[in-house]
């Protein structure tokens, strides 16, 4: 159950870092490492 969570997070990045919607509230975190 963790597993899937954490590949649906992993996915979840993935799919904001390549559609470059920075301006998603759950990309504030992700979008300021990258």
């Amino acid at each position: 159950m963790l597993i899937t969570g954490f590949l649906l997070f992993l996915f979840r990045i993935l799919l904001v870092a390549t559609l470059g919607l920075k301006s998603w509230p759950e990309c504030r975190l992700g979008c300021q490492s990258i």
